[in-house]
């Protein structure tokens, strides 16, 4: 039985002399794309908001993951590129639905960092201006959220959202 190091060999072998003979390097095909039928199979849409909540790989903020020719992406990403088409360098994929498992095309749209900032605080979700120690400091200051929010101002979103651990960077 041939080991894997011999296998291994045996095929670069094979390799150099096809490239010596015909020019031609033997490779491998590139990995295969993610798929429209891929995406919308692994996901359920909810009823009322008509978000297409991915049912597989998440990573640490809830966004999506796949590999798609080899490289993994956030599947909304991915979605657009589908969908749409190319996502222009220094673009990003934000969403309409505050809802990182979405990958509903029609919930996505491009923008800047500067955009995605801007949204970020119309809906109150701008808790990325706080550093880690008046993160701190929340966490051991008593009172309301409301009271709280207005100390170091930011909304009681924010303020719920440190306190019950939801505070995060991702972006």
């Amino acid at each position: 039985m041939e080991t894997k190091r011999e296998r291994k060999n045996r095929l670069q072998k094979i390799a150099r002399l096809r490239l010596i003979k015909t020019g031609i390097p033997l490779t491998r095909p590139p990995k295969s794309p993610a798929t429209k039928y891929f995406i919308t199979s692994n996901c359920i849409i909810e009823n009322g908001s008509g978000c297409w909540s991915w049912t597989r790989n998440r990573d640490g903020c809830g966004y999506g993951k796949l590999r798609h020719f080899g490289k993994l992406e956030r599947v909304h990403r991915v979605s657009w590129m589908l969908w749409k088409g190319e996502i222009p360098i220094g673009s990003l994929v934000l969403h309409r639905c505050d809802n990182p498992p979405c990958c509903n095309p029609d919930h996505l749209f491009l923008g800047s960092n500067l955009d995605n900032r801007r949204d970020c605080a119309k809906k109150e979700r701008d808790y990325h201006k706080l550093n880690i120690l008046q993160v701190t400091q929340i966490l051991k200051t008593p009172g309301t959220l409301k009271k709280v929010g207005e100390m170091f101002g930011v909304s009681e979103v924010v303020i719920h959202r440190i306190r019950k651990g939801k505070h995060t960077r991702c972006t």
